[in-house]
């Protein structure tokens, strides 16, 4: 059967997969070190998880995240249940690096991003779990240098090229004019991404969106589109 990888959320916890994606692929919701289930001997503190440690790239959190999410995509590619020919991912950045990392997914579903020109976007939202990274620069201006240097590590930006050059394809959700969601703001990835990049613009209606990415990965995968909210009996 088709594969589903979803990649954590930022947050103590994930949801436990849908149950209509439970039903039509083998679906695998990782759990990163300091998670739930996953928070012995580290367990994330949030606020805080975003720069802990981010002062240096090799001590910063997020290089155990971005392996883990790595060893998730090679576990679930492992299991002889799984067709090979039919991968997907979901998340936000980390789904992003995850398939240009392991160039076997062939849909790629990215919504969310928090690690996209951060340096950036720090300076237009004071919204979490953005703000931690102005906390932390406040509390330690002389840091800068140092964060950017790690935060452009894990800039989706620097590495969706590998996606552009294999065989998935991409589709990023698409937010308001003026959000870092925005069309604007989101250009310099879709371009990295390669003239097979797709778009889908938020309509922020639960139900419409969920069907709507619901089918285009359904349709990628070769199964059948599953409304989660509305029954077709």
């Amino acid at each position: 059967c088709p594969g589903l990888l979803l990649t954590p959320r930022y947050g103590s916890v994930n949801h436990v997969p849908d149950y209509h994606d439970r039903r039509r692929y083998a679906v695998l919701q990782l759990m990163h070190g300091g998670q739930r289930l996953a928070d012995q001997p580290f367990a994330a503190a949030y606020p805080g998880l975003l720069t802990h440690g981010i002062d240096d790239p090799a001590a910063y959190i997020y290089r155990g995240i971005v392996a883990d999410c790595l060893r998730a995509a090679e576990f679930l590619l492992s299991r002889e249940e799984v067709d090979k020919n039919r991968v997907g991912i979901i998340g936000d950045d980390l789904a992003l690096i995850t398939a240009a990392r392991r160039p076997h997914f062939i849909a790629v579903q990215a919504a969310g991003l928090t690690f996209y020109r951060l340096m950036e976007a720090r300076q237009r939202t004071d919204a979490y779990p953005i703000e931690e990274l102005n906390d932390h620069l406040r509390a330690y201006p002389d840091r800068q240098d140092a964060v950017a240097r790690t935060l452009a590590l894990f800039d989706p930006l620097h590495h969706v090229s590998q996606i552009a050059t294999a065989l998935a394809a991409p589709l990023l959700s698409v937010g308001d004019p003026g959000s870092l969601s925005g069309p604007e703001w989101l250009q310099p990835l879709m371009s990295a991404l390669g003239e097979g990049v797709e778009r889908y613009t938020l309509t922020h209606e639960g139900g419409t969106d969920q069907d709507l990415l619901d089918a285009w990965m359904a349709n990628k995968l070769g199964v059948e589109p599953r409304s989660r909210f509305w029954s077709s009996v």
